[in-house]
């Protein structure tokens, strides 16, 4: 595990870099996670986060909560592309790191399990109620998020790769960009690890979130 503790002003960010395979049960979702992912090439490895980015880590950034659905370890939602960027570029000079949107190969590539993967039908098991929050795993017909952590990994020890909220990544074009891994509002059809979606960078929806990537070689 790599862990590099920067202070900057009132915002406290730790940095915690768990290796591919880890085991440890640590949730401590006011800071951020972030996991290892080795590429097959050996060329192109990455971090990616372990959680999708919470209500309580956005409110540290920006000192709002837009969300819909409220609650601390709640997945932050109704953020559009373009508040993502704002977000980072906060994060960013805060933390003096270099954090971004994971591509959309790269989100694939570890909602898979990475060169750990086992090919399950979806990320982590062959049963979607497992490892995701979506639509038919409600008791009422009202879905809603769920905090962040609560379902089953996949081999990497990520989570919430499919459902809760769908993920912005950093790919796209015409000013819109590719969302994956479906919401808590998809069904079971829409929630896999193929299915994706494309809106406009400003558009903001209570099913929209995200989570953090960074390149492998750290400043």
């Amino acid at each position: 595990m790599e862990s590099a503790l920067l202070i900057a002003g009132l915002l406290l960010v730790l940095f915690v870099a768990y290796l591919v395979g880890t085991d440890s049960k640590e949730q401590e979702f006011s800071e951020f996670e972030m996991v290892l992912v080795k590429s097959l090439d050996k060329k192109s490895d990455f971090y990616i986060g372990k959680y999708q980015v919470t209500q309580s880590q956005w409110e540290a950034v920006m000192g709002d909560n837009p969300s819909y659905f409220k609650g601390d370890n709640r997945p932050v939602d109704s953020v559009s592309w373009e508040d993502i960027q704002v977000f980072l570029k906060k994060l960013n000079q805060e933390s003096g790191k270099s954090y971004r949107l994971p591509t959309e190969a790269e989100w694939e590539y570890a909602a898979r399990g990475g060169n750990q993967s086992r090919g399950y039908t979806y990320a982590g098991s062959n049963r979607l109620g497992l490892v995701a929050w979506h639509r038919s795993n409600f008791d009422t017909h009202h879905g809603y998020t769920h905090d962040v952590g609560q379902k089953k990994p996949n081999e990497l020890g990520l989570y919430d790769m499919l459902g809760n909220v769908a993920e912005w990544t950093s790919t796209g074009e015409n000013d819109s960009y590719i969302l994956r891994g479906g919401s808590w509002f998809c069904s079971r059809e829409y929630c896999s690890l193929s299915k994706k979606e494309q809106f406009y960078a400003s558009g903001r929806r209570n099913t929209f979130g995200f989570r953090l990537a960074h390149d492998f070689k750290i400043k």
